[in-house]
């Protein structure tokens, strides 16, 4: 029966030895640093290396005050995210839009946006004048038939 445990400091495993590093990714210095990380690829003992400043990373956007693609840091980007946009198709030219109800999908130069103009062939007949012929053409056959129904009766009584 053995106890974890030991007296022996010989059979622990050594205290890492803690050094202060360049941290290589974020340009830092820190503390505290297992000696066995330093590989100048991760971490380096150099510490003027964490006194460069790194270049700003810089992205490709589109500027939506004027619809042009621009290469601006991140930085700049993430401060003004209302005036630029990452997905460079808002950027694209939009048509406009034909405002014809029913057409608001076709393109505004589309040849179906255009209006059709509908010109009757002949104008409606209307007015006074007209009516005025058709009661006058009525009259005068309401007189005729009355004409001839008295004269077939003063034939009959001859």
């Amino acid at each position: 029966n053995t106890a974890p445990y030991t007296t022996d400091l010989s059979k622990c495993a050594p205290k890492p030895e803690l050094v202060t590093a360049c941290n290589l990714k974020t340009k830092k210095i820190e503390y505290n640093v297992d000696k066995s990380k330093i590989d100048n690829v991760n971490y380096t003992l150099d510490l003027d290396k964490c006194k460069e400043t790194p270049k700003p990373e810089e992205i490709q956007v589109c500027r939506l005050d004027d619809k042009k693609v621009v290469v601006i840091s991140k930085d700049e980007y993430n401060a003004h995210k209302d005036k630029y946009s990452t997905v460079l198709n808002d950027c694209a030219s939009k048509p406009e839009m034909c405002p014809i109800p029913g057409k608001e999908m076709l393109p505004k130069d589309s040849a179906d946006c255009k209006q059709a103009s509908t010109v009757p062939a002949e104008l409606p007949e209307t007015g006074l004048g007209d009516s005025l012929a058709q009661l006058l053409g009525a009259g005068s056959m309401v007189g005729m038939a009355s004409a001839f129904v008295a004269s077939r009766r003063a034939m009959k009584q001859n």
